[in-house]
């Protein structure tokens, strides 16, 4: 009984391990996916909890039950009093599913101590707190601006004033004429929007067999392979403007806060590891300690190398999968991805064997 409930714990563990990863890999995926037919059904939708709600039904973990609404892909959504943003979710509505709810809550009740970096205190987690936090959706990136596709041009995210948290946002996709109405407005923090209008884009997730092509050296073992069934399977969804009309900014002096984060390779016994913490992007002092800290902990737990970074625009860390483009065309990048694969296959096996010890 016991080895089987390790053995299950373990596998939904590597199933997060992979949403992560995915979700790291395909960030640029999400100015590439074309929006279907407009359906001509256009839907008010009062706040960014009743989105999430009606796009993940019994899977929504907010703390009340907002207003559902049947969406289709195609439909023309309506917001107001929103904030638009450059940085977003990695995974995109993983912070609202029961399970990184609880995720989320299990990860704070363990501080390994308190770290003092640029004369600000930071509560410490062990990196199993902090595996937690990412696995319950937590991890803003940046992508590098789009030059050739117009219409698809920035990767963003929708967030309220009640959820002022870059990682609980909506996905947007805009052009490079709604995005350079947007930059008018950013200078000194998150322009509010009276009102925004988009067309929703909406699909299932794919396997990961699609997801990651074997020219990269994606061969898995049966174990690793095992593990990819407990993924979340979050459907990927996204609000495409494309008209500058379709955007009322505001000038707003305040951004919400995003989660600076990485992955790293250790030395001890897990061989990879996660850190985090919140910072605002538009201080550059909060930006500055959020890196310190972040260079500190990966020293403090036997970091050998950083592997990913949250800034495609200004890398930030010295990544060895940096998210200037896209990891999966770079050509150097495809190599790191590839020996990535490779080591989470081994580590996978490894801990499935370790399971097989308990009773």
């Amino acid at each position: 009984m016991m080895r089987e409930f390790v053995k299950d714990a373990t596998k939904r563990f590597f199933g997060q391990v992979w949403d992560d990863f995915l979700g790291y890999m395909r960030v640029y995926e999400y100015i590439k996916l074309k929006a279907a037919r407009i359906t001509g059904k256009s839907v008010s939708v009062p706040s960014i909890e009743s989105f999430w709600y009606s796009i993940l039904g019994d899977k929504f973990g907010g703390d009340k039950q907002p207003k559902f609404l049947e969406l289709r892909d195609g439909d023309v959504l309506k917001f107001k009093d929103v904030f638009l943003t450059d940085w977003a979710p990695k995974l995109p509505g993983r912070s609202w599913t029961i399970d990184g709810v609880e995720d989320y809550a299990n990860s704070q009740q363990h501080v390994d101590g308190f770290l003092e970096v640029d004369e600000k205190f930071y509560a410490v987690l062990p990196p199993e707190g902090k595996k937690r936090v990412v696995a319950a959706g937590y991890g803003t990136i940046r992508i590098a601006r789009r030059m050739r596709d117009a219409d698809h041009f920035m990767y963003m995210s929708l967030v309220s004033k009640d959820k002022w948290h870059c990682d609980l946002g909506i996905p947007v996709v805009v052009s490079r004429q709604v995005y350079n109405k947007f930059y008018q407005y950013a200078e000194h923090g998150s322009p509010w929007l009276r009102e925004i209008e988009g067309v929703l884009h909406l699909d299932e997730e794919l396997p990961f067999e699609k997801l990651i092509p074997r020219a990269i050296g994606a061969l898995l073992s049966p174990e690793a392979e095992s593990t990819l069934r407990y993924r979340a399977g979050l459907p990927r969804c996204y609000l495409h403007v494309v008209s500058p009309l379709s955007v009322k900014p505001t000038y707003n002096d305040s951004h919400p806060m995003a989660t600076a984060w990485t992955q790293f390779q250790s030395t001890r016994r897990e061989p990879y590891m996660y850190t985090y913490t919140m910072f605002d992007p538009t201080s550059n002092d909060s930006t500055e300690s959020a890196i310190a800290f972040i260079q500190h902990y990966v020293r403090e737990y036997g970091g050998r190398k950083i592997i990913t970074d949250f800034d495609g625009q200004q890398p930030r860390l010295e990544a060895e999968i940096p998210i200037t483009s896209s990891p999966l065309k770079s050509r150097k990048s495809k190599e790191k991805v590839a020996e990535l694969v490779a080591d989470y296959d081994s580590w996978i096996k490894q801990k499935l064997r370790r399971s097989e010890h308990y009773w």
